[in-house]
């Protein structure tokens, strides 16, 4: 059986300076209200929850500016109403931002469909994915509400 990494590719229209710049600086506004740390520099840290409870806290490892930027999760805890008994799959996963000139391109490295959260946390992805999308297009982001 041959593993597929979750991937994602955005037509926006958009620089690639503002899509940088979303990647970096404004990850509360498409992503989640419930955000905390920082991602403008390599090693920089930042944490998203979802109903108090699940977070995602991911380290910057890669930095190019206006046309790359990579994270590598650090902690993960997935508590949902899903059969997902390893609630920390994540941790160890990579997330590859190509940027080029109105085009996003996003790789989830070892988001899998061996994981049990795959469907939820792909669901997950295509929805925060879309209010992404939406920002970069001019209109605004639907984050988590916290």
């Amino acid at each position: 059986m041959t593993t597929t990494d979750y991937k994602s590719s955005l037509a926006v229209q958009a620089t690639p300076e503002v899509i940088y710049s979303a990647l970096t600086t404004g990850i509360a506004a498409w992503w989640s209200e419930d955000y905390s740390g920082a991602a403008a520099k390599v090693n920089d840290e930042f944490t998203v929850k979802f109903q108090g409870k699940n977070l995602i806290h991911m380290r910057v490892t890669e930095l190019v500016p206006n046309k790359k930027v990579t994270w590598t999760c650090v902690n993960f805890f997935i508590d949902v109403d899903a059969p997902i008994h390893d609630k920390s799959e994540w941790i160890g996963t990579k997330v590859y931002w190509e940027i080029g000139p109105s085009k996003l391109d996003m790789l989830h490295e070892g988001l899998t469909q061996e994981f049990e959260c795959y469907s939820f946390c792909s669901a997950g992805w295509d929805q925060f994915l879309g209010s992404l999308k939406d920002l970069l297009n001019g209109g605004s982001g639907s984050p988590y509400k916290a």
